[in-house]
């Protein structure tokens, strides 16, 4: 993953050195891109009012699949995590600074579910919990780089934090319910990192 990383911030930058090379640059007002974050795929639809000022519309989720992280959770000794998800966001995009176009200011708002089930693997069968985050709409703040709003192929990167009132949990156990709502994996802060290719037009 930080290889994955790494190549993403190397080609945004040299996205905006080659844009640099050419002279004068041609504004797009409209993009598209996919992005690939925890909480699956996306389809981002952007407006560019300006060269500091974008808006996007995004539409994303995750079929039901098994989580590449097992989250530590006191009281529960070996678990597997599933989950899936469906949400569509309304962001702003901001680019503060004139010589630092790449840089970015991301905050906004999505609508939509995501639904986790933990299930304990005992001999002869463990307790079943589902974790659901179902309170709409949660608030989005973060910072990226790339994703320019000049014509051609775009690479952005992302990280941020989604806010909302914490999931919903329900199981056989009392005290790994209660286990389950202090753990740090399942809190009503959840962290986002997105990497994104798209094209603007």
């Amino acid at each position: 993953m930080k290889k994955i990383i790494a190549a993403l911030i190397f080609l945004s930058m040299m996205n905006q050195n080659s844009f640099a090379q050419q002279g004068e640059k041609q504004f797009a007002e409209y993009g598209a891109s996919f992005g690939v974050s925890p909480f699956g795929g996306s389809l981002n639809f952007q407006y560019n009012k300006n060269k500091k000022t974008s808006f996007l519309v995004s539409l994303g989720g995750l079929p039901e699949s098994k989580s590449f992280i097992t989250p530590s959770i006191d009281g529960l000794d070996e678990i597997e995590l599933n989950g899936k998800s469906s949400w569509m966001g309304f962001f702003l995009n901001h680019r503060p600074f004139n010589k630092a176009d790449w840089f970015r200011v991301n905050m906004g708002i999505a609508i939509g579910s995501i639904e986790n089930t933990i299930t304990e693997i005992l001999p002869g069968g463990g307790g079943e919990y589902s974790v659901n985050y179902k309170t709409s709409p949660v608030g989005y703040f973060g910072l990226g780089i790339g994703q320019r709003t000049f014509k051609g192929i775009t690479f952005g990167f992302d990280v941020g934090l989604l806010y909302g009132t914490g999931p919903e949990i329900t199981g056989p156990d009392p005290d790994k319910i209660e286990a389950i709502r202090n753990s740090n994996f399942f809190s009503n802060v959840l962290p986002n990192l997105q990497l994104s290719l798209g094209y603007n037009f």
